[in-house]
């Protein structure tokens, strides 16, 4: 199981390979690999989206994923 924080200025939807997967803020949990992570609603961030491989994570250090 790998860890993934999705920072944003406010609480929006994740989106992970287009599908809701949990918020932003908060640890989210997936299996090792390949994503696409975005954030759902108005795209009124950057970057749009973000590819990203998630491995060796842990609860206390997740791979981190800011959005502006």
């Amino acid at each position: 199981m790998e860890f993934l924080l999705v920072v944003y200025g406010t609480e929006r939807d994740v989106l992970i390979d287009g599908v809701p997967a949990g918020l932003t803020n908060h640890l989210i949990t997936l299996a090792p690999g390949a994503y696409t992570i975005s954030l759902d609603g108005d795209k009124d961030f950057t970057p749009v989206e973000r590819e990203i491989l998630v491995t060796g994570t842990s609860p206390l250090k997740p791979m981190r994923v800011e959005f502006a």
